[in-house]
């Protein structure tokens, strides 16, 4: 259907999901092999990098909603081929995506792409014991960990709200 005026004089415009057709540079394999499961999806380029990481409770209609909106082209265009892997169900699949996301960095997950520095202090029974941990190790071995936050001055802040003590 294109865009044309119809004979009362209404422009009709044409639906963009009707003039869909899948990119020729994907092979039509990884796209027929795809379940309508939950699991976490990844386009990867022709080097097998991964350029996008998703997680769906549908993997099939989630990529094929991709392949449907212009915003995304530019991801497409340098897909090359579509992998999948199935979990247990959607909370499966966002912890899934979030570890492979921190683990290779596509280019186009910017929101899951940080990695967060946690503290923590770590309360060892005497004064000259207790630390302040910053990290991934996260006082690891070290007894009575009492809270974590995302920023060094976390613990000040909670001094100060009455909340550490």
């Amino acid at each position: 259907m294109r865009t044309h005026v119809n004979s009362v004089g209404l422009l009709v415009v044409s639906d963009p999901v009707l003039n869909f057709s899948y990119p020729a540079h994907i092979p039509r394999e990884c796209i027929d092999a795809l379940p309508s499961l939950p699991g976490i999806y990844i386009f990867r380029d022709a080097a097998g990098k991964p350029v996008y990481i998703g997680k769906s409770v549908n993997i099939r209609t989630r990529v094929l909603s991709h392949m449907r909106t212009t915003e995304e082209m530019q991801m497409l265009a340098r897909a090359a081929t579509i992998d999948f892997e199935r979990t247990g169900g959607e909370i499966g699949a966002l912890l899934r995506e979030s570890e492979l996301v921190k683990r290779h960095q596509p280019v186009f997950n910017s929101k899951l792409r940080r990695l967060r520095e946690m503290c923590s202090i770590s309360m060892g029974g005497r004064p000259s014991r207790d630390r302040l941990c910053t990290g991934s190790g996260l006082c690891a071995g070290r007894p009575a960990i009492w809270t974590v936050w995302q920023q060094k001055g976390g613990h000040r802040n909670a001094a100060r709200r009455g909340s550490c003590t």
